[in-house]
């Protein structure tokens, strides 16, 4: 069993985390089941009725500036909570503002990973002013995941920076940077490293054994750009040495994850991806029924993930209905469905400034208002 430590201490000050706490504390059960669920543009009045923490779009949705901007205030005013705009803005082939003029052609992060950090950096500030013009303001990337084979899922879609893990650590830094100070969240991925995994662990459970080396060096990169990021998406891949479980749904490895930073926010990847699904039923693809659904979504829970990312929106009520079970069969759950939220909380602070101070009708008591000291998530 190869064990990994990582630690530091958390960005947010001790009376930003004491306010989240507070506001948690006074937020019903179902508005905090709201708050760690992700979902894919499903109507307005949808989510006016099933409240949700984060909208992920694509290319797809965003054909035009004023299309997107029109679209995220009105995901926002049917909202009782602000919610996480959120889009994979890799570069590359993973490029969702290509109908935005200037945004048709961004370069990979291969292309950017022999750029000075300077140049990555401004690259990134410029597209991170773009995408918060248009109401984004999640970023699910830098890909920190390690990869020189060419045949590798992440290396033949030019999705790595470098083989060389201080490479990685050094563009992965200066992209999160450039978007962060555009006012835009970096969520990293895959967390603890897709690495040259030749499978394609969305579409298929897939075991990854890399030298113990590998392994090490592929968290060691999360580690180190901690200070530039706001936490991470977990890959689906069984690691073997770490558990049989795959890691976004491991209490071993998501506990990892947030041993990075106690506040690090750590979220899924599709939790509907046909992975998962052959996970919790072998031959889903002939008979898959809502509760083998719902053993997915207990089990992302149960691991720890603050954010569960769910791309067939229709399900929602299911994966809420699927947590509310969870804490009324094991009321002790709600402790751990909070720290979620704070953290949750906290990221929304810094993307909506004072945000804290303004959920709660009552607002914040005296003791914990705060400055603005600290805007940029």
């Amino acid at each position: 069993m190869v064990v990994i430590t990582l630690s530091t201490a958390s960005e947010y000050s001790e009376r930003e985390i004491s306010a989240a706490w507070y506001v948690v504390s006074h937020l019903t059960l179902e508005q905090k089941i709201a708050q760690i669920l992700v979902i894919a543009p499903y109507g307005y009045k949808f989510v006016e009725k099933n409240p949700v923490s984060g909208i992920i779009f694509n290319q797809y949705h965003i054909k035009s500036a004023s299309g997107i901007r029109n679209m995220t205030e009105k995901f926002n005013e049917v909202s009782e909570i602000p919610l996480f705009f959120m889009v994979d803005q890799e570069g590359g082939l993973v490029n969702r503002l290509v109908h935005i003029p200037r945004m048709k052609f961004m370069p990979s992060h291969a292309e950017m990973g022999v750029w000075s950090s300077d140049s990555i950096y401004n690259y990134c500030r410029s597209v991170g002013n773009v995408m918060k013009e248009l109401g984004l303001n999640v970023n699910l990337a830098p890909c920190l995941d390690v990869a020189d084979d060419r045949k590798s899922v992440i290396g033949y879609l030019k999705r790595s920076f470098s083989g060389d893990p201080c490479r990685v650590v050094m563009a992965g830094k200066a992209f999160a940077r450039g978007f962060r100070d555009a006012g835009v969240a970096a969520i990293a991925k895959h967390f603890p490293g897709y690495g040259e995994s030749r499978t394609n662990s969305d579409a298929t459970l897939a075991r990854y054994s890399p030298p113990t080396y590998s392994l090490l060096s592929g968290a060691f990169v999360f580690a180190a750009s901690v200070r530039d990021l706001n936490g991470v998406m977990m890959s689906s891949l069984i690691y073997p040495d770490l558990d049989s479980l795959p890691a976004v749904l491991s209490p071993k490895i998501v506990g990892l994850a947030h041993m990075v930073d106690p506040y690090f926010l750590v979220m899924t990847d599709d939790i509907w991806a046909p992975a998962l699904r052959q996970w919790s039923r072998k031959n889903y693809k002939v008979h898959f029924t809502d509760q083998d659904f719902k053993k997915i979504v207990r089990q992302a829970f149960v691991a720890g993930n603050d954010l569960l990312l769910l791309m067939n929106s229709p399900k929602l009520p299911s994966a809420k209905q699927a947590v509310k079970e969870l804490i009324e069969e094991n009321p002790y759950m709600e402790e751990r469905l909070d720290s979620s939220v704070v953290r949750v909380l906290l990221l929304k602070n810094r993307l909506y400034p004072c945000l804290l101070e303004q959920i709660l009708p009552e607002g914040l008591p005296d003791s914990l208002m705060l400055d603005e000291d600290n805007q940029t998530p």
